[in-house]
Protein backbone atom coordinates (compact mmCIF):
# COMPACT_ATOMS: atom_id res chain seq x y z
CA UNK A 1 0.00 0.00 0.00
CA UNK A 2 2.87 2.21 0.72
CA UNK A 3 4.47 2.28 -3.11
CA UNK A 4 0.76 3.47 -4.12
CA UNK A 5 0.61 5.85 -1.96
CA UNK A 6 3.75 7.43 -2.48
CA UNK A 7 2.53 7.08 -6.12
CA UNK A 8 -0.33 9.02 -5.75
CA UNK A 9 1.08 11.76 -3.98
CA UNK A 10 4.03 12.17 -6.31
CA UNK A 11 1.11 11.71 -9.47
CA UNK A 12 -0.70 15.42 -7.63
CA UNK A 13 2.58 16.95 -7.21
CA UNK A 14 3.21 16.23 -10.82
CA UNK A 15 -0.25 17.41 -11.67
CA UNK A 16 -0.20 20.76 -9.88
CA UNK A 17 3.12 21.86 -10.88
CA UNK A 18 1.21 21.39 -14.47
CA UNK A 19 -1.64 23.17 -13.54
CA UNK A 20 1.12 26.06 -11.89
CA UNK A 21 2.75 25.99 -15.60
CA UNK A 22 -0.06 26.16 -17.33
CA UNK A 23 -1.18 28.72 -15.74
CA UNK A 24 1.91 30.49 -15.88
CA UNK A 25 2.08 30.26 -19.76
CA UNK A 26 -1.52 31.37 -19.96
CA UNK A 27 -0.63 34.58 -17.91
CA UNK A 28 2.34 35.75 -20.09
CA UNK A 29 0.71 34.73 -23.23
CA UNK A 30 -2.01 37.05 -21.72
CA UNK A 31 0.37 39.62 -20.76
CA UNK A 32 2.17 39.93 -24.20
CA UNK A 33 -1.22 40.02 -26.27
CA UNK A 34 -1.85 43.13 -24.25
CA UNK A 35 0.80 44.93 -24.43
CA UNK A 36 1.51 44.07 -28.10
CA UNK A 37 -2.52 45.26 -28.13
CA UNK A 38 -2.08 48.44 -25.97
CA UNK A 39 -0.96 51.17 -29.04
CA UNK A 40 -4.12 49.78 -31.46
CA UNK A 41 -6.38 49.88 -27.68
CA UNK A 42 -5.21 53.16 -27.03
CA UNK A 43 -5.62 54.69 -30.51
CA UNK A 44 -8.97 53.63 -30.80
CA UNK A 45 -9.84 54.90 -26.84
CA UNK A 46 -8.48 58.43 -28.54
CA UNK A 47 -10.94 58.07 -31.59
CA UNK A 48 -13.70 57.72 -29.09
CA UNK A 49 -12.36 60.46 -27.17
CA UNK A 50 -12.02 58.52 -24.19
CA UNK A 51 -9.10 59.42 -23.19
CA UNK A 52 -7.59 63.17 -22.16
CA UNK A 53 -6.53 64.76 -25.36
CA UNK A 54 -3.17 67.19 -24.86
CA UNK A 55 -4.26 70.49 -24.72
CA UNK A 56 -2.92 72.87 -27.20
CA UNK A 57 -2.39 75.92 -26.32
CA UNK A 58 0.28 79.20 -27.36
CA UNK A 59 2.29 81.05 -24.66
CA UNK A 60 4.35 84.17 -24.39
CA UNK A 61 6.83 85.13 -21.58
CA UNK A 62 9.71 87.29 -21.47
CA UNK A 63 13.48 85.36 -22.49
CA UNK A 64 15.55 86.58 -19.11
CA UNK A 65 12.51 88.82 -17.49
CA UNK A 66 15.61 90.10 -14.66
CA UNK A 67 17.40 91.63 -17.62
CA UNK A 68 14.41 94.08 -18.34
CA UNK A 69 15.15 97.78 -18.62
CA UNK A 70 13.63 99.77 -15.58
CA UNK A 71 14.32 102.94 -17.03
CA UNK A 72 15.24 104.33 -19.76
CA UNK A 73 17.50 107.45 -22.07
CA UNK A 74 15.20 108.99 -24.61
CA UNK A 75 16.75 108.48 -28.06
CA UNK A 76 18.58 105.82 -27.20
CA UNK A 77 17.66 101.90 -28.21
CA UNK A 78 16.55 99.27 -26.03
CA UNK A 79 16.69 95.59 -26.19
CA UNK A 80 13.11 93.68 -26.07
CA UNK A 81 13.86 89.42 -26.25
CA UNK A 82 10.42 87.43 -25.59
CA UNK A 83 9.77 83.84 -26.06
CA UNK A 84 6.72 82.40 -28.01
CA UNK A 85 6.28 78.61 -27.43
CA UNK A 86 3.92 76.57 -29.41
CA UNK A 87 2.17 73.74 -27.31
CA UNK A 88 0.28 73.05 -30.64
CA UNK A 89 0.78 69.75 -32.71
CA UNK A 90 0.82 71.85 -36.27
CA UNK A 91 2.72 74.77 -37.17
CA UNK A 92 2.11 78.23 -35.80
CA UNK A 93 1.79 81.77 -38.13
CA UNK A 94 2.33 84.44 -35.41
CA UNK A 95 1.80 88.02 -35.78
CA UNK A 96 3.04 90.56 -32.99
CA UNK A 97 3.24 94.19 -32.28
CA UNK A 98 5.47 96.35 -29.31
CA UNK A 99 3.72 99.66 -28.36
CA UNK A 100 4.23 102.14 -25.73
CA UNK A 101 1.23 102.85 -23.33
CA UNK A 102 2.70 106.89 -22.53
CA UNK A 103 0.11 109.85 -21.15
CA UNK A 104 -0.05 111.42 -24.59
CA UNK A 105 -1.89 107.94 -26.06
CA UNK A 106 -0.16 104.78 -27.64
CA UNK A 107 3.03 104.47 -29.87
CA UNK A 108 4.00 101.79 -32.08
CA UNK A 109 7.40 100.47 -31.45
CA UNK A 110 7.90 97.41 -33.43
CA UNK A 111 5.96 94.59 -35.24
CA UNK A 112 6.97 91.58 -36.98
CA UNK A 113 5.53 87.67 -37.74
CA UNK A 114 7.11 84.50 -37.89
CA UNK A 115 6.00 80.89 -37.82
CA UNK A 116 6.62 78.34 -34.87
CA UNK A 117 7.40 74.91 -35.66
CA UNK A 118 5.03 72.56 -33.06
CA UNK A 119 5.80 72.11 -29.78
CA UNK A 120 8.64 74.53 -29.77
CA UNK A 121 9.88 77.80 -28.62
CA UNK A 122 10.28 80.20 -30.63
CA UNK A 123 12.85 83.62 -29.59
CA UNK A 124 12.05 87.22 -30.86
CA UNK A 125 15.34 89.84 -30.11
CA UNK A 126 14.08 93.25 -31.11
CA UNK A 127 15.45 96.52 -30.46
CA UNK A 128 13.12 99.70 -29.77
CA UNK A 129 13.88 103.14 -29.94
CA UNK A 130 12.50 105.16 -27.15
CA UNK A 131 11.86 108.76 -27.92
CA UNK A 132 10.73 111.48 -24.75
CA UNK A 133 7.75 109.27 -24.06
CA UNK A 134 6.86 110.46 -20.50
CA UNK A 135 8.09 109.88 -16.90
CA UNK A 136 6.63 106.39 -16.66
CA UNK A 137 5.92 104.16 -19.61
CA UNK A 138 4.41 100.67 -19.87
CA UNK A 139 5.80 98.69 -23.12
CA UNK A 140 3.36 95.86 -23.98
CA UNK A 141 4.01 93.19 -26.29
CA UNK A 142 0.74 91.53 -28.15
CA UNK A 143 1.18 88.35 -29.83
CA UNK A 144 -1.70 87.08 -32.54
CA UNK A 145 -2.69 83.71 -33.45
CA UNK A 146 -5.63 83.22 -35.58
CA UNK A 147 -8.28 84.55 -33.20
CA UNK A 148 -6.16 83.98 -30.15
CA UNK A 149 -4.36 86.84 -28.56
CA UNK A 150 -1.87 87.15 -25.40
CA UNK A 151 0.34 90.26 -24.32
CA UNK A 152 2.85 90.81 -22.02
CA UNK A 153 3.60 93.95 -20.20
CA UNK A 154 6.86 96.03 -18.39
CA UNK A 155 7.28 99.32 -16.98
CA UNK A 156 10.08 102.14 -17.52
CA UNK A 157 10.85 104.81 -16.27
CA UNK A 158 12.95 107.56 -17.81
CA UNK A 159 16.48 108.90 -16.71
CA UNK A 160 16.69 111.73 -14.77
CA UNK A 161 19.09 114.31 -16.58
Amino acid sequence: MQPNTHMRAHKARSNRLKRYVVCLLLVLALGIGAVAGAPHAAAQLRSWKMLPQAEQFSEIYFTNPNTLPHTYTPGQQQAVSFTVSNHYTAAQNYSYIIFADTPAGVVSLGEGVFEAAPNTAHRIDNTVNLADLGPRIRITIVIKNGNDQQSITYWTTRKSA
